[in-house]
């Protein structure tokens, strides 16, 4: 399953709660991973998260998402 790229108007957070989910935006996200540690993501490349990774998404910018694999995410 994948969603297209669109925005929204306020900022919104993602929490992967099981499987895995290939993110994309305009702009660097900033990713929480459960394990620990924090980065930003490139807006060059998707960035994969697992289960336990939080992603925010700034107000405005553009992203999409999609699930790679064949678990449920």
């Amino acid at each position: 399953a994948a969603v297209p790229s669109h925005r929204h108007p306020g900022p919104e957070f993602a929490l992967v709660e099981s499987g895995s989910v290939s993110v994309a935006a305009d702009d660097a996200l900033a990713i929480a991973r459960g394990q620990g540690g924090e980065e930003r993501s490139s807006p060059d490349a998707p960035t994969l998260l697992v289960a336990g990774d939080r992603v925010g998404f700034p107000a405005g910018v553009a992203f999409s998402f999609a699930n790679p694999g064949d678990a449920p995410a």
